[in-house]
């Protein structure tokens, strides 16, 4: 969203208006290079802000609940107190702590969780095989085979992709049990108006029959699901920037060199700090591109942000980890390889 600004012909200058009028026509190769450019520019933006959304989704989890390594989970509540014109005090909770139960808070979190990460990574899966071609080859190691093997390493991932799709079939995906909260694969697996494909009913029976050796309930603890989830969605988004670097960095070089042979395409509206490239006009449509400097470290400045939250969550998650005990038939999840 926000990504690409449209502006109608009446809202232009006359200025500019006239000045689009000497413009020079690009080559058809250098035209596919600037689409190229924008639009991996737009894609990578894009990616940013569902990443961000996460980001958000993940903060505001640990803002509403407190995560323990056990499956008990305490709602953080704010009571706050105010006081009237008549000097009366009355309770000020907020309205969702009073209305919204913690078995309705958990799941509507884990929900929004689960789903902003499977909508980065399937958009990541989008920008391999869509936005490049066999003239704009995608860097090494980007590939659709790489994402494959992020999914079948990651027991958490393939977990909440499966309970994303269970909430949009009407159900909810965690269990409640007073103030216990977890993955009931008995239930994921009976609850009716929802077909499991046959590779993840199958995996979740096998988890589910390990898991009966040792309890009578095959249940998955929710904390260090979600950690595991975390780290996942996490880590994948950083190396899909490490691996896109190169390929940003080579296609802004392509077209700076572009930009610099057509200097009559160069146009800096009026009160602006940004100079705008016009590389396409057709009839009534017109494309411009805003090359500021600024573009040329996006992709660097989102990575280096992008390995900070890494580190951090993964000095989290090693806290987390040293009150946690491991038990391969309770958590499967750990079995895989990071």
């Amino acid at each position: 969203m926000d990504t690409i600004r449209y502006t109608l012909g009446d809202d232009l200058s006359e200025d500019f208006n006239a000045h689009i009028s000497g413009c020079s026509l690009l080559s058809e190769v250098e035209r596919a290079e600037l689409i190229f450019h924008v639009e991996i520019m737009r894609h990578i933006q894009e990616l940013n802000h569902l990443f961000q959304v996460f980001r958000f989704n993940l903060l505001t989890l640990r803002d509403s609940f407190v995560l323990t390594s056990s499956d008990t989970l305490t709602r953080k509540r704010l009571t706050k107190f105010e006081v009237n014109q008549s000097g009366e005090i009355r309770d000020a909770t907020k309205q969702i702590e009073i209305e919204i139960s913690d078995g309705i808070a958990i799941n509507a979190l884990t929900i929004s969780l689960a789903s902003s990460g499977v909508a980065l990574m399937e958009s990541i899966k989008v920008f391999i095989e869509h936005d490049f071609s066999e003239y704009f080859k995608a860097p090494k190691g980007l590939s659709k085979t790489w994402l494959d093997e992020v999914y079948n390493k990651n027991f958490a991932y393939r977990l909440l992709y499966e309970l994303r799709n269970f909430s949009q079939h009407g159900h909810l995906p965690i269990s409640v049990d007073g103030s216990k909260f977890a993955l009931d694969f008995i239930q994921l697996l009976s609850t009716p108006h929802y077909k499991h494909k046959k590779e993840r009913r199958e995996q979740i029976e096998a988890i589910a029959a390990e898991i009966f050796n040792c309890s009578e309930r095959p249940r998955i603890a929710f904390t260090p699901t979600i950690a595991d989830y975390n780290l996942c969605i996490t880590k994948t988004y950083v190396d899909f920037l490490r691996k896109t670097k190169s390929a940003w960095r080579d296609s802004a070089k392509r077209v700076k060199a572009i930009v610099q042979r057509y200097p009559s395409n160069i146009f800096k509206p009026n009160n602006s700090s940004f100079e705008l490239f016009v590389f396409s006009l057709y009839d009534d449509d017109m494309h411009t591109i805003d090359f500021g400097s600024a573009a040329d470290n996006m992709v660097s400045d989102y990575l280096e942000k992008g390995k900070q939250i890494l580190l951090a969550e993964q000095a989290i998650y090693r806290e987390f980890s040293k009150s946690y005990k491991r038990v391969k038939t309770s958590n499967p999840c750990h079995n895989d390889k990071k």
